[in-house]
């Protein structure tokens, strides 16, 4: 029964903790998805921000007058990634820096432009000879910007060529076609654009530009928290890896934000595993208090029965003896001169009977919590003659020699004459039950004042307790046998009466093993006077 119970409840602890295991590892997953949520939030707030600064750059770009660009390649570019500008029109190529920038503007020719086809502007007839005449002269003085009115200029492509990022447009004249535009330094533009777009998230000054409205920026974010990867291949020890192709013409370029766990989710998800290990002990040590309860009952059910078992034991053979030779004694079956032997066996059997029945009585009082009377009735001489009466006899048949040794003063006191019958008889039934196997069977009761206690002892040559079963003995039905293979006789409650019984007269219960072999049994309670 106790192999079933352990095994029921290591199984509901073990289901338990697996189903909180799980519940917390699903709970952990949802944080990390909820993690790795706001640091793509972040990386996609850096794209966006890098987005935004390469679309000023390119409207500044593709905002220039197509003749713009006649001065610009006579000049040092102002942006320190700039390379040079560069036009090709009538097979001529003019840039900041011809002999280097020509293997990239060779590769414009080869680049198939999506052209973004715009209406040519039609100018409007006269109204009248004097707007005739003005349209003239205008046409007359700046015929340059008649020339050279576009009729359409499409957008900015791009492309790479080696360290180099090369963005071009096709004009179209009414007479003829021009290439121009620009070539960077790819590193140091990315560089730059990385520094405008960084330059808050960096821990320079000590503080952060939340660009999100992280709460763990909030609460601070470690060395090198973020960092872009525009080459590939450079994962050093950051966590989260997000890449990003921008759009065109800048199609060509793709970027990773590298970002390390921050503090603050760091901190949580320790909370998520110290709160899965509290709630797990938790719900351990609950598990392990039901068992123990469950042991308990299940042992004090077991107990009970143990004692309903012994009872009945000890009730049988008493009943049975008194109901066999009262039978025989009614059919006359008995010799007249063994008439008084067998009234005598009924007596002390039906003496037995009653002394078990208040014995049980007694121990169902005290185990509910009920006093007992445990007033002074008379002298202590009284219980030395009524044990004498009732064991003197059975124990010299049964080849023990009770030893009595009483301080005489100790017979004048006056003490509970029942409970010390009730005390006494249970220390001299136990003696004579667990000596029964001995060599030399001696039970000896001394009595005697030390100094204001009235001190009694039983003694016996049995084979006495073990030292850490001393305490245990004392317990209610506790016994070191089976009640099915147990080769003694009793209930199990004697001890735990006589302690009972003892504490209700202010005294105390002593146990020890003799030299010799044998156990000792001391009682001391306070003097009546």
């Amino acid at each position: 029964r106790v192999f079933k119970i352990r095994t029921r409840f290591l199984l509901f602890f073990c289901l338990n903790i697996s189903v909180l295991f799980f519940f917390f590892y699903r709970l952990n997953a949802l944080e990390e998805s909820r993690v790795y949520q706001e640091h793509e939030l972040i990386a996609d707030r850096v794209f966006d921000e890098l987005e935004r600064e390469f679309a000023s750059f390119l409207q500044k770009e593709t905002a220039r007058d197509y003749g713009e660009y006649a001065q610009l390649v006579q000049e040092e570019p102002e942006a320190s990634f700039i390379v040079s500008y560069f036009q090709r029109a009538e097979g001529r190529i003019v840039s900041n820096n011809p002999t280097e920038d020509a293997p990239y503007i060779a590769r414009v020719d080869l680049e198939e432009i999506q052209r973004l086809e715009q209406p040519v502007m039609q100018q409007k007839a006269p109204q009248d000879v004097y707007s005739a005449q003005k349209m003239l002269n205008r046409s007359r003085n700046s015929k340059i910007r008649l020339q050279t009115t576009p009729a359409s200029v499409s957008p900015l492509e791009g492309f790479i060529e080696r360290d180099r990022l090369v963005l071009f447009r096709e004009v179209r004249l009414s007479d003829e076609t021009i290439k121009q535009g620009l070539i960077l330094d790819r590193k140091a533009f990315q560089e730059e654009f990385s520094r405008r777009v960084l330059r808050d998230l960096t821990p320079e000054e000590g503080r952060y530009r939340d660009p999100v409205g992280s709460k763990s920026l909030r609460n601070g974010a470690p060395s090198g928290w973020l960092n872009l990867d525009w080459e590939g291949g450079q994962r050093g020890d950051s966590e989260f890896h997000f890449r990003y192709i921008f759009s065109a013409p800048l199609s060509a370029l793709h970027v990773e934000v590298q970002l390390k766990r921050l503090s603050g989710m760091q901190q949580t998800k320790h909370l998520l595993w110290f709160l899965g290990v509290i709630s797990s002990l938790l719900v351990g040590l609950g598990l392990f208090g039901l068992y123990r309860m469950q042991r308990l009952t299940e042992d004090a059910a077991q107990q009970r029965s143990d004692f309903v078992g012994a009872v009945s034991h000890e009730l049988r053979t008493p009943i049975t003896s008194v109901r066999l030779y009262s039978e025989m004694l009614g059919e006359g079956l008995v010799p007249e001169e063994k008439k008084t032997e067998y009234y005598q066996t009924i007596l002390s059997e039906a003496i037995r009977l009653g002394a078990l029945v208040e014995d049980v009585l007694s121990f169902s009082r005290l185990d509910r919590g009920h006093r007992l009377d445990a007033e002074a009735s008379g002298l202590f001489q009284q219980v030395v003659i009524t044990l004498q009466k009732r064991f003197r006899t059975p124990l010299s048949e049964a080849g023990f020699v009770l030893v009595e040794d009483y301080d005489p003063k100790t017979l004048e006191e006056r003490v509970p004459v029942e409970v010390w019958i009730q005390i006494l008889s249970n220390l001299i039934d136990n003696a004579r039950k667990f000596s029964f196997g001995v060599s030399y069977k001696e039970i000896r009761i001394d009595s005697g004042f030390d100094p204001s206690y009235l001190v009694v002892k039983v003694s016996d040559r049995g084979p006495g307790i073990p030292t850490e079963q001393i305490e245990e003995v004392k317990k209610p039905f506790v016994r070191g046998e089976s009640e099915i293979t147990r080769k003694t006789k009793g209930t199990g409650i004697g001890l735990a009466l006589v302690e009972g019984l003892v504490s209700e007269m202010g005294g105390t219960l002593t146990l020890s093993n003799r030299d010799g072999g044998g156990l000792q049994v001391e009682i001391r309670v306070p003097k009546s006077s």
